[in-house]
């Protein structure tokens, strides 16, 4: 998923598994934003919004990421 933020000129990545989905409520609750529900990348997201000025994004831990997925398949495959 990728969210314009108009005020700012700017586009924010989500990643999943990162928390982004409590930063994209927070830009929906604050600011003017134009969203994109399909997985997104910056070069996708820079092909909706061209002139954005900048792009952000926030990563996870390659370790703790691997083992949440781990935990999550077992949890929810292995019955």
């Amino acid at each position: 998923m990728a969210v314009y933020i108009k005020s700012h000129n700017c586009i924010f990545v989500h990643i999943p598994k990162t928390g982004g989905t409590s930063i994209v409520t927070w830009l929906e609750n604050n600011f003017e934003v134009d969203k994109r529900s399909k997985h997104c990348s910056n070069d996708t997201a820079l092909k909706f919004w061209p002139n954005s000025e900048w792009s952000f994004a926030v990563v996870r831990n390659t370790w703790a990421r691997l083992a949440s997925s781990y935990t999550y398949q077992i949890q929810y495959y292995t019955n």
